[in-house]
């Protein structure tokens, strides 16, 4: 996923499979969280090294398929089957998640953190719920930077090895929330 100005927000693969249906990941489905910027224009990019694009058919097998959806489920975009060698599409993003409520569950249930932006730690805050959490901290490219478990409900998140950027803040073990959006200075 590229930006108007080319800049890469999101890139993973190759994956393992190869045209006759092998490979470890041939014949699964992988579905991928990628959080951007709200009031930009952003490419989806799908490449296939074969050319042949999902194209199993060709070798006696089921086309592949692959859908472009938002956060509220709807599809921007879907294919299947020959597209090629690379296909795209563009959109628009008019919303991001916000920086300090992650979801709400019932009116009760609220993550907070605070301040953000920050420069060297924040404090997490999660109210109404119980433990134990699993956080994962990952760059705006997907790359996981810290990942850490805790009990506790209120608690000072240091990032001292990270650089300045955005980064996202994920529950892993609660897979209803969006990842919290944090700005570090």
């Amino acid at each position: 996923v590229k930006d108007s100005q080319d800049s890469i927000w999101y890139s993973e693969g190759p994956y393992d499979c190869n045209p006759s249906g092998g490979g470890n990941q041939a014949n699964t489905t992988v579905i991928k969280d990628i959080y951007l910027e709200e009031n930009e224009c952003y490419t989806f990019e799908l490449n296939d090294v074969y050319g042949d694009g999902l194209s199993a058919s060709l070798w006696n097998g089921t086309d592949g398929s692959w859908t472009l959806g938002d956060l509220n489920g709807n599809i921007i975009s879907q294919g299947q089957g020959d597209f090629g060698f690379s296909t795209s599409e563009s959109f628009y993003v008019s919303q991001s998640t916000p920086s300090y409520i992650l979801k709400e569950i019932s009116s009760k249930f609220e993550i907070l953190v605070y301040p953000n932006p920050f420069s060297k730690s924040t404090t997490v805050k999660i109210i109404n719920s119980k433990g134990p959490y699993q956080f994962e901290l990952f760059d705006i490219r997907g790359k996981i930077i810290k990942s850490f478990s805790t009990n506790e409900d209120e608690f000072v998140f240091d990032v001292i090895s990270a650089s300045s950027g955005i980064y996202w803040l994920k529950i892993k073990n609660q897979s209803n929330f969006k990842p919290i959006k944090l700005v570090i200075e």
